[in-house]
């Protein structure tokens, strides 16, 4: 499904038993691995979007709880857990430089791959 099995175990163990967590955090997960994976420049500025979005999702269905930050931390971690793909997000992220990536706060459920709304929290 796009999610590498250590990363997904990790979410299915650690979601917060809320649906839209779970949802939220495995299209991060989605959205890292293709920014892991982007080659050029387009490529990576395009995955960066779909990463940023996800962020916004996870702020957004994580927000009463305030540990959407902690959860992005935890699932970024599982990604870059060795030299290798460390260094291609490094990489990959200094390609972003002058790019701009905004954030309107009323905006973040339409970030979400899912309808947030539908799933408990």
């Amino acid at each position: 499904d796009g999610v590498r099995d250590d990363v997904q175990r990790w979410i299915g163990l650690h979601a917060y038993k809320s649906e839209s967590g779970y949802a939220g955090l495995t299209q991060y997960a989605k959205a890292m691995q293709v920014f892991l994976l982007a080659e050029d420049k387009a490529s990576i500025i395009e995955a960066a979007h779909k990463l940023h979005d996800a962020r916004q999702c996870i702020y957004f269905v994580r927000s009463g709880n305030n540990d959407a930050g902690e959860a992005l931390a935890y699932v970024s971690a599982e990604y870059l857990n060795t030299v290798e793909r460390s260094r291609k997000y490094l990489i990959a992220d200094s390609a972003l430089s002058c790019q701009i990536f905004e954030s309107i706060m009323e905006e973040w459920p339409k970030k979400c791959d899912f309808d947030p709304w539908a799933m408990n929290t």
